[in-house]
């Protein structure tokens, strides 16, 4: 992901809200050539819910033909799901 380094309209953020409750972020992209513009909205919630053993794992579960990119992303991705996968006592590779 790239950012614009003057901080105008940044489309990212490490700072996370510090209060409990929904968080609410937009997600933007650009072109070579064009503004950054918002392309969805990601809600987050601090609230509990029951996933009854639901995960997602893009590393393990994506299109026949494609796979997640850039590659170096890939590979650090890998190793954090890989992670993940261990942690919770996942018996997929």
């Amino acid at each position: 992901m790239l950012t614009p380094t003057d901080g105008a309209d940044a489309p990212a953020t490490a700072d996370l809200p510090g209060e409990p409750g929904e968080w609410v972020f937009d997600l933007s992209a650009t072109g070579r050539r064009t503004a950054w513009h918002r392309v969805g909205r990601l809600y987050l919630s601090t609230d509990p819910i029951a996933t009854d053993g639901l995960v997602y794992d893009p590393i393990l579960n994506h299109p026949a033909g494609a796979v997640p990119g850039p590659a170096w992303l890939r590979k650090v991705r890998e190793a954090a799901y890989r992670g993940s996968r261990a942690g919770r006592g996942s018996a997929k590779p």
